[in-house]
């Protein structure tokens, strides 16, 4: 969720935050209702701590395949902190996003690394409605991001620009879309939602014992995510593939252009096999809308924790999408 949070006036940065600091920095933003995030960046994880602008805090944390929310998250962050202090920076939002932002950390996600060259928003956003869908539909396009929740706060659609915001409904804003380049997302709604945090109940629990010391050592670091199977939160939905974690084994992706078979050696190309070895570049020219992944690692005869770390850097990279087969006519 983290790389989807919308740009905004950054009001401070700082180049290295103690957890202390950092305490003392949102609390005084929340007492402010103040609403935006506090973004922190460490060389091989991220996280941020968003403020609604209702008096509330949420945390995300991501490091590689590992996605937390809620305080675990903040038990992460202020663990990391404690250790290596991140660099930050607090981005000031309009207050209309706050709400969105909230609910938006407390989500899932569902489906990711989506486009609206490959998916038809209108349809899309009538099958959610018909299967009662819980949740919220993000897009980012050049300098813009639209927030689409469905379920009980359906109704709230906004779009924003970096400096305007529109409140819209749901039908007219998709409908304004349709044709535009963006990116999709579709984030779920879990069960149990997580809970806003306190600094107070992570520090008691950094101050337990080596809890933190090996919650971090089990995130993989980017230069090792090649060697080490991902961990990621099981999916909300949906039945896995033995031994798969971050995906399910009857995924269908599709690889950009330029990881094609065709390419050559293109720098996307020599990038992935630099980074992996030729398993990468087999794997990616395996990825053409035809194959799942379980047949995909059945092909290649590897297991799916040498798999997984090469399919995370593509997806994070925006070098695959998901593929979706069509399931006869269309009405």
């Amino acid at each position: 969720m983290i790389h989807r949070l919308p740009t905004g006036d950054v009001k401070e940065e700082w180049s290295g935050i103690s957890p202390g600091e950092l305490r003392d920095l949102t609390e005084g933003l929340r007492r402010s209702d103040f609403c935006g995030y506090v973004e922190l960046r460490w060389p091989d994880c991220e996280g941020a701590l968003i403020l609604s602008g209702e008096g509330k805090v949420f945390a995300v944390f991501q490091a590689d395949a590992v996605d937390l929310r809620g305080p675990e998250a903040l038990r992460h962050i202020v663990g990391r902190a404690g250790r290596v202090h991140p660099r930050a920076r607090v981005v000031a939002l309009p207050h209309t996003l706050g709400p969105l932002l909230g609910s938006l950390s407390e989500l899932q996600p569902l489906h990711m690394g989506l486009h609206t060259r490959f998916v038809d928003l209108e349809r899309l956003a009538a099958r959610l409605v018909r299967e009662g869908f819980s949740g919220m539909v993000v897009l980012e396009g050049e300098g813009w991001w639209a927030f689409l929740p469905f379920g009980e706060d359906g109704n709230g659609a906004v779009y924003y620009d970096g400096t305007t915001v529109m409140g819209r409904d749901p039908r007219e804003l998709i409908e304004s879309l349709v044709g535009v380049g963006a990116e999709i997302e579709v984030w779920v709604s879990p069960q149990p939602a997580p809970r806003p945090v306190e600094f107070e109940a992570a520090a008691a629990a950094r101050e337990e014992g080596g809890a933190l010391e090996a919650d971090s050592r089990a995130a993989p670091r980017p230069e090792e995510a090649h060697e080490a199977a991902p961990t990621a939160p099981e999916p909300p939905s949906g039945e896995q593939s033995p031994g798969w974690h971050a995906y399910k084994g009857s995924d269908t992706f599709v690889v950009v252009p330029a990881l094609a078979a065709e390419a050559g050696e293109s720098g996307p190309l020599l990038e992935l096999r630099d980074r992996f070895g030729e398993l990468a570049v087999d794997l990616a020219r395996r990825l053409d809308g035809t194959r799942t992944l379980e047949e995909v690692r059945v092909e290649l005869g590897r297991s799916c924790a040498e798999l997984e770390p090469i399919l995370l850097y593509l997806q994070q990279r925006k070098w695959m999408a998901r593929y979706f087969r069509r399931r006869g006519p269309q009405r």
